[in-house]
């Protein structure tokens, strides 16, 4: 009874399923840059130039597990022609930025992707309120408004924010500060900056 009871595990290295029609040489052969014309084309074209009776599907598995995880690759950089007018019109305008400052003009120009982006459309909202606290049921009317009271006791007052530095308020320099000024100006024709 021991013995017909005793069951036999698989061992994992085992795949299931029938084998597949493509081999690990042929795998090798696609692979090899000398032997295979279409390797940079897609896997629908390398099934179709060598006649293998698989799909793109397997071949793109087989790949994977018999080469080093080979696969295709996209190209990374392809350079772009660019027409006579075009080289022309860019180094006229890069020779007429030459000097510009980065803090002085370019801070005023907004590089984007695409030239229909509205510069207005990338403000940011204001935050949006914190939701209130829910009340617990086991938690009494009471009990509920009390944390709320202490919270808007300990909140900050207002303070009127000054600018550091040396100010001067605007009724100060309009009446004061303008017409002495302009009297000395009569006198001295010389520039006076504030």
């Amino acid at each position: 009874m021991k013995e017909e009871a005793k069951r036999y595990i698989r061992s994992r290295t085992k795949v299931l399923g029938r084998n597949s029609r493509i081999i690990k040489s042929t795998c090798k052969i696609l692979v090899s840059p000398s032997r295979n014309p279409v390797r940079k084309h897609l896997f629908d074209a390398q099934v179709e130039f060598h006649t293998l009776p698989i799909k793109k599907r397997q071949l793109q598995r087989k790949l994977k597990n018999y080469t080093k995880k080979g696969r295709r690759y996209l190209c990374v950089f392809i350079k772009k022609i660019i027409s006579e007018k075009t080289h022309k019109d860019r180094t006229i305008y890069g020779n007429d930025h030459l000097y510009n400052e980065v803090f002085g003009f370019w801070n005023h120009m907004l590089f984007t992707d695409k030239a229909h982006v509205d510069p207005t459309s990338q403000s940011q909202q204001p935050p949006l309120p914190p939701k209130p606290r829910r009340r617990s049921k086991t938690e009494m009317e009471e009990e509920y408004h009390h944390p709320i009271a202490e919270k808007e006791v300990s909140k900050p007052y207002a303070r009127e924010i000054k600018v550091q530095g040396y100010s001067i308020p605007q009724k100060y320099y309009v009446e004061i500060l303008l017409p002495t000024i302009e009297k000395i100006q009569k006198v001295d024709d010389k520039l006076w900056f504030l």
